[in-house]
């Protein structure tokens, strides 16, 4: 075999890699799907939180740590309602880095945020250990928290401190099942080393004047424990002067009788809705009625609020069935959207109801992602909900027009592949030089793409991404798009792409897809990840939605440019 064979071999399998990498580590939660039933906890309801296995997890690129800035805006008062946002890294510097210092200012913020929960996994091995560890690669370290939480707060956000435990080495269970069939004298073991694990944290929360602390998350197995955990909160008080909740599993919260050593009763409110598929705003509000109901009974027993310290919802059809699964390709941005809104008018007129943490954003690489099918509401409907809700401003919809900057433009594809570019597509029918529809010139890149099939074209050698600061390129869709189209960067030597959606009414001119018209994409390099002075080795136009689809591709570029005002 030649050795440009040995070559593109090698990269293909990288980024084959890359491709598996990253949706183990996207803002997918972790699902039943993946772990064995909670049967053998009743009524119980796993929220979606996972890490990376031990075999997956992506080492981050080096990334600057940043100076915080100084405070752009004062603290809210303490009783305000928390307007939260799900804050989660599964990677050491992911908290550190200039990548999330601009996601807490520029995404996080704007949605009107007032309170934002640091949220992160140490990890014990299986449901039998009785040894938490927290110096995995995927567990940020105590620089990374110290960063992020006097970064929030210089941005005039309060913080929540979220610290979670997952299984490290036990696919078959959930942390929920912590202790299963356990003896008194494990759970000695088990509760000195939790004590010893969440105190350690509840230090850092003093330290650095964390606003709320989360004693612990879904563990309805150890929460019947109550003389136990009454020590274990006892204990943190000790060391954190501030108020204090538990995380309660959706079902887990009516079984806890230590309620009255909190400041809270916090659940993560993954409650399953209806069986429909496609449910109507009413059948959803309806829904949300009797569990609103014992939620109400419950605050009256115990006297204390209620918080949502976690709630979400992927934009698939049938995302309030199980709203804690991974699983489903099908994608419906308005039944998000329905869901936030159904969440927010079943509880607005309470007030018992204290905040709401909507899961999640994440501050590693390659998470956030635009997918049609993730958690995440920013650049969907959802997003609009709560931006209104939140009293921020609604978000901007106009198409950026850039200056181009004279003598700074990389032609990939005009006409034909440009040196060095190559065709390395899957899972895709690609004919480089259609004569049927043409943008401009004499040709364009058909594509016709099966499930998860992607345009991609590779360059082993790499380019500087300096001095561009766009990508930009023409596309025709040939019908409806009923599909979900991502456009992604691989950087050198990073093995995973930032990917953004095409859905995203920020870079497609028009604001959205017109079929059987040429339109222009226009998207910055930052937005997908791409530090100035990297080397971009390929670029793709992936399907991500489980539906073929068929399009045109032309004129693709680097241009420098800088944004004007619309």
């Amino acid at each position: 075999m030649s050795k440009s064979a040995i070559t593109k071999r090698l990269l293909v399998f990288l980024s084959c890699l890359s491709a598996i990498l990253i949706p183990a580590c996207q803002i997918a939660h972790p699902s039943p799907a993946v772990v064995s039933s909670p049967s053998s906890v009743p009524g119980l309801t796993p929220s979606p939180t996972m890490a990376p296995s031990r075999r997956s997890t992506p080492t981050p690129s080096a990334l600057p740590v940043s100076t915080p800035t100084p405070p752009q805006t004062p603290l809210v008062p303490m009783d305000a309602f928390q307007q939260g946002i799900s804050y989660f890294s599964w990677s050491q510097g992911g908290f550190s880095s200039a990548r999330s210092d601009a996601m807490l200012d520029e995404v996080i913020r704007p949605l009107g945020t007032t309170w934002v929960a640091i949220a992160f996994e140490c990890y014990q091995d299986s449901i039998h250990s009785a040894e938490i560890r927290c110096d995995t690669p995927a567990t940020p370290s105590i620089a990374d928290l110290t960063h992020v939480i006097q970064y929030a707060h210089n941005l005039g956000l309060r913080v929540m401190l979220k610290p979670h435990l997952w299984l490290w080495n036990d696919p078959g269970h959930w942390r929920g099942q912590i202790g299963l069939g356990a003896d008194d004298a494990w759970w000695g073991d088990w509760f000195a080393a939790y004590t010893e694990f969440i105190v350690g944290y509840a230090s850092l929360a003093e330290e650095h004047d964390v606003d709320y602390f989360v004693v612990g998350t879904e563990l309805p197995t150890a929460s019947r424990r109550a003389e136990d955990w009454r020590a274990v909160v006892e204990t943190v008080r000790s060391a954190y002067s501030g108020p204090v909740t538990y995380a309660a599993a959706s079902g887990e919260e009516g079984s806890i009788t230590w309620w009255d050593a909190l400041d809270a009763i916090g659940v993560d409110a993954y409650y399953p809705l209806t069986q429909a598929m496609d449910p109507s705003p009413d059948q959803l509000r309806e829904a949300w009625v009797p569990i609103v109901s014992m939620l109400s009974r419950l605050s009256r027993t115990w006297n204390l609020p209620i918080i949502l310290t976690e709630i979400g919802y992927r934009s698939i059809d049938g995302a309030n069935r199980t709203p804690w699964q991974a699983s489903g390709i099908v994608v419906d941005l308005e039944e998000q959207a329905d869901l936030y809104r159904a969440v927010i008018d079943a509880f607005s007129d309470h007030d018992w109801w204290q905040g709401v943490f909507w899961w999640v954003l994440s501050a590693d690489s390659g998470q956030n992602d635009i997918l049609g099918n993730e958690f995440t509401p920013i650049n969907k409907p959802a997003e609009d909900v709560l931006r209104a809700f939140y009293g921020a401003i609604p978000r901007p919809t106009a198409t950026p027009t850039p200056v181009l900057v004279p003598d700074s433009e990389l032609v990939i594809y005009d006409d034909a592949l440009a040196a060095g570019w190559d065709d390395w597509s899957w899972d895709a029918q690609v004919n480089l030089r259609s004569l049927d529809i043409v943008g401009q010139g004499e040709s364009a890149i058909a594509v016709s793409v099966r499930p998860s099939g992607a345009l991609s074209l590779s360059n082993p050698r790499g380019v500087r991404s300096s001095p561009y600061r766009w990508l930009q390129f023409d596309i025709f869709h040939t019908g409806e798009p009923d599909g979900y189209l991502i456009v992604s960067i691989n950087e050198y030597p990073a093995l995973w792409s930032f990917r953004q959606s095409l859905s995203n009414p920020m870079y497609i001119e028009g604001g959205r897809f017109l079929p059987g018209e040429w339109q222009r994409v226009r998207i910055p390099l930052a937005d997908l990840g791409i530090q100035d002075g990297s080397s971009i080795t390929r670029i793709s136009i992936q399907e991500q939605s489980g539906i073929p689809q068929t399009f045109l591709v032309d004129e693709i570029r680097l241009v420098g440019a800088v944004p004007v005002s619309p």
